[in-house]
């Protein structure tokens, strides 16, 4: 049987600043050497959050074979700094930590920790549960 593995990146460094903000080029520059380093491994499919950073750290993967990007809104952040009208900076580090050091706590917009691992959990299993269908699939056409 074959073995399938699963990358998880983390967006580049991104804009400092509310909202869904783009990639700083320091961003732009490790998602191109990140692309470069997958170029030895055996990249099918692409998966990115909904959000610009992401996507652009996808980007370049998927450029780099060929391959489109799917996004999938189970892969964003639990929450983003912005969502919360006129929520500072320190306001929204201050809220993510209490997320951190609390699993179940829920912040006035977006998602527990414990929330955004199990969507990350549900994305992970019906992305395994799609691999399997399709060796299954490629077993039943080489073998009839």
């Amino acid at each position: 049987m074959q073995m399938t593995t699963l990358f998880l990146v983390r967006h580049g460094i991104k804009e400092k600043a509310i909202g869904d903000v783009p990639l700083l080029m320091k961003g732009i520059e490790q998602a191109q050497m990140t692309a470069t380093y997958f170029e030895t491994k055996p990249i099918k499919h692409v998966y990115s959050s909904p959000l610009t950073r992401a996507k652009e750290t996808a980007n370049f993967i998927g450029l780099r074979f060929g391959l489109p990007i799917v996004v999938d809104n189970r892969l964003k952040e639990r929450t983003n700094w912005g969502d919360l009208p006129g929520q500072t900076f320190e306001e929204f580090v201050d809220m993510w930590d209490k997320c951190s050091r609390d699993r179940q706590y829920v912040p006035p917009v977006g998602d527990s920790a414990q929330q955004a691992g199990e969507r990350l959990e549900s994305f992970m299993q019906d992305v395994c549960a799609k691999l399997i269908r399709i060796v299954k699939l490629l077993r039943l056409l080489t073998e009839g």
